[in-house]
């Protein structure tokens, strides 16, 4: 898990990056705590799943626009579970 303060900002952007940046998915895949902290996410390596996968850019998508429209709703639990075994 992301550890300290983030903002919804952040996050926002993470989410908009995963949903349309195959570079960026990538990364996600291969390095998350890279990927996280791009955005300014902190992110304990200890916590990432050795077995990653990603929902697609569609489904991403979703989650962004549910987050934005309620960023304190259970979308927001899933930005932190976008990273790991499907």
């Amino acid at each position: 898990m992301a550890q300290g303060a983030t903002s919804n900002e952040a996050i926002g952007r993470m989410l908009d990056q995963l949903s349309t940046d195959r570079d960026y998915r990538e990364q996600m895949l291969g390095d998350p705590v890279a990927a996280f902290k791009a955005h300014g996410i902190e992110m304990d390596p200890a916590n990432v799943p050795a077995v990653r996968s990603l929902p697609s850019m569609d489904e991403i998508a979703k989650i962004r626009d549910d987050f934005k429209a309620d960023p304190m709703g259970r979308s927001c639990i899933a930005v932190f579970m976008v990273v790991g075994a499907k």
